[in-house]
């Protein structure tokens, strides 16, 4: 079960999945129209949990805010950056620093993963 190695237990997993769909919904709800999201859904059914969440074609020749590969290497576009900004104000969110693995120090506003 590849839920268990990156969080130990389906439980954690099933949360994550929780928490990351009311991430997207309260970005959602500050309608900052450059901005767009991926369709998600969270389905539950006998104990179960299932995500659904439609597969977008990033990687590192198009990702132009966070990381692609735990944290390795970080990307900060200003451009997303400003956008990233607005939403961290709106969520009472602050600035934060994310180290890549070169030790490089980058200031951003959401998560970087």
């Amino acid at each position: 079960n590849s839920g268990m190695v990156l969080y130990g237990s389906d439980g954690i997993a099933a949360k994550e999945a929780g928490h990351a769909l009311n991430g997207v919904i309260a970005m959602r709800q500050c309608h900052i129209a450059e901005l767009r999201f991926p369709l998600m859904m969270l389905i539950d059914y006998r104990g179960y949990r299932l995500v659904a969440q439609s597969l977008l074609p990033i990687g590192s020749d198009t990702l132009r805010y966070g990381s692609a590969d735990a944290g390795k290497t970080v990307v900060v576009d200003p451009g997303v950056k400003s956008l990233a900004q607005r939403v961290a104000q709106q969520l009472n969110l602050a600035e934060h620093q994310a180290r890549d693995a070169r030790g490089g120090l980058h200031d951003i506003h959401l998560a970087c993963d």
